[in-house]
């Protein structure tokens, strides 16, 4: 076992062996970032604050929708019908001794006596209201997707960066073992296992940027563009890729106990509670269709016999047979189910905050158990394993086989340090998005900072 000294010592430095990336929680940019499956992938950084102020075209589109709404809404006039102008010519030529034209004018008028106007008031202002928060929760859910698409993709570029220090590490080790055993220093079986070693992470690997290509082009159509705003406009033919650049996101969390207390606030309940409130309004209005109403008419004429003459009528609708508008009982049914609608929101949403507070609380346990404990041990285990090989206890077998064992648990790491930020992100942003009054910018301080 003398004989493999050489290849001993670099095991053994390569069982201390650092992972800048890993350490800092910051994605590494270099090759790798390029070394995507597809040629055709366009890859664009983009930084989480980027990220944050991009607006999807839809919400675009609903904002546009509102606004025509609201413009369409101040048109409306302080009456629901308008005048109506009468003009009767005719002429008078039997029965009278100065035959000759006749004439009237009039001028009516229909009064919403009862609640008709206020009930269309309030009908227009919910449907303004529910417009301007339907607005909301589209912001919300797709800021909020992608984000967590954006997370993803930071988990894999940063996993690419420990593979790769991996890699060369692995390529460096083989490399001097070959050598070695053109020399008889070494065995062909330690030379497999190095190789088999290699391909691992070279599998690896495949199996990451395969994944990354899927979350970016997904991040692409999250953010309703192939452009992004750190980075240039797509190539001719070309999808873009964005691609996760710059620190991990650490939002700061609610106040304690705050989560408890979002669900009324909310978009997705406040534009539940809109629904229904909508579909009464219009139920009011057209219950209130067939209130008393009044109809004015004054009317002035002149006979053959320049004989002239003022009249005023007055006509009121007899409430007998048309009672009731057609549509008021699908409008009952609708009020009905968007009010079933919005206790199923609340319900869900409220599932919601209880499992992100259980995710936010499991999460940071477990990131601990990985960072304080688990990883420590494996550090430790691989360290003790090259000093047993460099004394012969043990084959290069075992350690390459730790080895991979550390890979799994950095993995693990990588992950629950994405599933705490995600949690902390959607507790942000949703607590953000409980008070409308609330900045809807960035927090001064979102991101960790470096060691």
């Amino acid at each position: 076992m003398k004989l493999i000294t050489p290849l001993i010592l670099l095991l053994l430095a390569l069982s201390e062996g650092h992972h800048p990336a890993a350490a800092e929680g910051t994605p590494p940019a270099g090759d790798d970032q390029g070394h995507i499956e597809s040629a055709t992938g366009l890859l664009t950084p983009l930084s989480f604050d980027a990220l944050l102020i991009s607006e999807h075209p839809l919400v675009a589109a609903m904002v546009g929708a509102q606004n025509d709404h609201d413009r369409s809404r101040r048109l409306m006039g302080p009456l629901d019908a308008n005048p109506i102008i009468t003009v009767t010519p005719g002429a008078r030529v039997v029965g009278i001794r100065a035959p000759g034209p006749e004439w009237a004018i009039a001028i009516s008028q229909d009064f919403a006596v009862g609640g008709q106007l206020q009930a269309r008031v309030d009908a227009l202002a919910a449907e303004g209201r529910q417009l301007a928060v339907a607005v909301e929760v589209e912001r919300l859910e797709r800021r909020l997707g992608a984000a967590l698409l954006w997370l993803d993709s930071w988990r894999l570029v940063a996993t690419l960066g420990v593979l790769s220090d991996e890699l060369a590490l692995c390529e460096t080790t083989l490399d001097t073992a070959r050598r070695a055993a053109a020399r008889g220093a070494v065995t062909r079986l330690d030379v497999l296992v190095l190789e088999s070693w290699k391909s691992d992470i070279a599998l690896r690997r495949l199996n990451i940027e395969g994944q990354l290509f899927e979350v970016g082009g997904a991040l692409g159509h999250a953010l309703g563009s192939n452009a992004t705003p750190d980075g240039p406009q797509e190539a001719p033919g070309h999808p873009s890729l964005p691609v996760a650049a710059g620190p991990l996101p650490a939002p700061p969390e609610p106040p304690q106990g705050a989560l408890n207390t979002l669900i009324s606030g909310l978009p997705a309940q406040r534009l539940a509670e809109l629904n229904t409130l909508v579909e009464t309004t219009r139920l009011r209005e057209l219950e209130t269709s067939r209130d008393l109403r009044l109809h004015l008419s004054i009317q002035a004429d002149a006979d053959a016999e320049q004989n002239t003459g003022v009249r005023i009528a007055i006509g009121v609708p007899l409430p007998i047979f048309d009672t009731q508008d057609r549509d008021v009982p699908g409008q009952l049914a609708r009020r009905g189910q968007q009010a079933a609608h919005a206790e199923a929101s609340r319900r869900r949403l409220g599932y919601r905050i209880f499992m992100l507070q259980h995710e936010l609380h499991h999460n940071r346990e477990v990131l601990a158990e990985i960072s304080e404990t688990t990883l420590p041990a494996i550090e430790r285990v691989v360290e003790l394993q090259g000093a047993l090989l460099a004394a012969g206890e043990i084959t290069v077998f075992k350690l390459v086989e730790t080895r991979r064992h550390r890979l799994d648990i950095m993995a693990r790491r990588q992950d629950a340090e994405v599933m705490l930020a995600r949690a902390r992100l959607e507790a942000w942003l949703l607590w953000q998005a409980s008070d409308p009054t609330r900045p809807k910018g960035p927090e001064p301080r979102l991101h960790e900072e470096g060691p």
